[in-house]
């Protein structure tokens, strides 16, 4: 139970001095849930997805092990002196899309990248995109009634482990704005149709 005790305290502390930033914070989620899953923490520290058998509503979620292995084999490592689970060395970077593009244009090709030459191995690399620039990373966009819901790059982070490179990429989207647009252009819908229609955005979409 101490060692238990003293995990939390580590993982809590770690957290508050960590860089506020997408790409460390959605690692370090899973951080937290490999060690969840390593000592049954609990503390609201593990990560959990819901049954994609039967019934969604009914189906208790359950830790989320095989994004967590996935992530532990090239993220994490075990330290064996605090017997704690911790991100290798990090490194941090900003995506930005003009500058990006002009580093292209000027000084890089394709076919003369060597990856040995530009990263260090079993290090990860934290790519974030700035919130002002998202709208320069559209993933992906999905029809929904009269208008599109548009899914974004937020972060990347990368592994170069030789001679394989492992990414954690996340993706999201603005639902505040697109359910203002929602609203907007269905003036038709009553408060009740409303509260229905988010809804059934939420069981179709984000489950």
């Amino acid at each position: 139970m101490k060692k238990k005790v003293n995990i939390v305290k580590k993982l809590r502390k770690i957290s508050h001095n960590r860089i506020d930033d997408p790409a460390p914070n959605i690692l370090f989620k899973y951080c937290k849930g490999a060690n969840d899953l390593q000592y049954n923490l609990g503390k609201g520290l593990g990560v959990y997805v819901k049954s994609s058998k039967g019934d969604k509503e009914s189906s208790p979620p359950t830790h989320d092990k095989q994004m967590i292995s996935s992530i532990y084999h090239s993220f994490l490592k075990k330290e064996k002196d605090a017997e704690i689970i911790l991100p290798k060395k990090e490194r941090y970077h900003r995506m930005d899309i003009s500058s990006y593009n002009h580093y292209l244009e000027k000084h890089f090709s394709p076919d003369d990248f060597d990856i040995d030459e530009h990263f260090l191995e079993n290090e990860i690399y934290h790519f974030s995109v700035s919130e002002d620039d998202m709208k320069n990373y559209v993933t992906e966009k999905l029809p929904v009634e009269t208008t599109e819901l548009k899914y974004h790059l937020i972060s990347v982070s990368m592994i170069y482990q030789k001679p394989y490179v492992s990414m954690l990429i996340e993706e999201g989207c603005d639902w505040k704005d697109f359910m203002t647009e929602i609203f907007t252009t269905r003036d038709e819908l009553s408060g009740k149709d409303k509260t229905n229609f988010i809804n059934k955005l939420i069981n179709n979409i984000c489950l």
